[in-house]
């Protein structure tokens, strides 16, 4: 068997173990795969990124009354960014959120989000030994408005401010591309998440998430996470740079 491949089943591997055994999103936009081009623009000339993203998650938060409630949020945003700096890119979305509180029913609303994502480090490992190609870290931050009705009479609004911290290690395939991706990208690190609404605001603050990232080409990826609070949640993404 191609060593390569190898690497990419161990990678595989590795993944369902992860999602199988941790409570663990990814940074919401698509990063550049060109190595040159991560930190110093010496590579691939891409500038815009686009994509879509949703995510399935609840969170429990605390009401002016004293009383906790489960806020469940399933939603699908349309993004859209631009890289200032090769290490800076700017980005803004806009889709549809369907929330729920308590037993209340479902509302579903627009919802607008803002964010910046910080190429912190992208280091080449040159003794790799089983899939670490390359080591990298991003900072993250997205600002969020969400607003919903519930129980005909209670309009609600409420933004979310999230920081995160996400360490990556990159296996990148060469040689059997009939079979293998450009790059499987291995990701965690934690979250600190702030809910600020008139109504109520979050219970916890502090998360964690991981996943894996697939790159089909440097810059056509999609990625799947999980992320967890109070309780687990899913998200991903497709993502392309040009």
């Amino acid at each position: 068997m191609h060593p390569d491949m190898k690497k990419t089943i161990a990678t595989c591997l590795f993944v369902c173990a992860l999602l199988a055994s941790t409570s663990v999103t990814a940074l919401p936009i698509g990063r550049s795969n060109d190595h040159a081009n991560y930190m110093f623009g010496k590579g691939s000339p891409d500038v815009f990124v686009v994509g879509i993203y949703g995510s399935d998650l609840s969170r429990d938060v605390n009401d002016d009354m004293g009383w906790t409630r489960e806020l469940e949020t399933s939603r699908v945003m349309v993004y859209g960014g631009l890289d200032v700096f090769p290490w800076f890119t700017l980005f803004g979305a806009a889709g549809a959120a369907r929330h729920t509180i308590g037993v209340s029913d479902a509302d579903t609303s627009p919802e607008f989000e803002f964010g910046a994502v910080l190429n912190v480090l992208d280091q080449v490992i040159y003794d790799p030994q089983l899939f670490e190609d390359r080591l990298r870290v991003n900072a993250a931050a997205t600002y969020t408005l969400s607003s919903a009705t519930w129980y005909e009479d209670w309009d609600a609004s409420w933004n979310t401010l999230k920081f995160s911290l996400i360490a990556s290690v990159v296996n990148d395939s060469e040689g059997e591309k009939m079979f293998a991706p450009e790059s499987v990208v291995l990701f965690a690190g934690p979250v600190y998440s702030l809910i600020n609404g008139d109504d109520f605001d979050q219970d916890q603050a502090f998360g964690v998430t991981g996943g894996i990232e697939v790159y089909f080409t440097d810059s056509v990826s999609m990625n799947i996470a999980l992320e967890h609070y109070d309780t687990t949640g899913l998200s991903g993404g497709l993502h392309l740079r040009f």
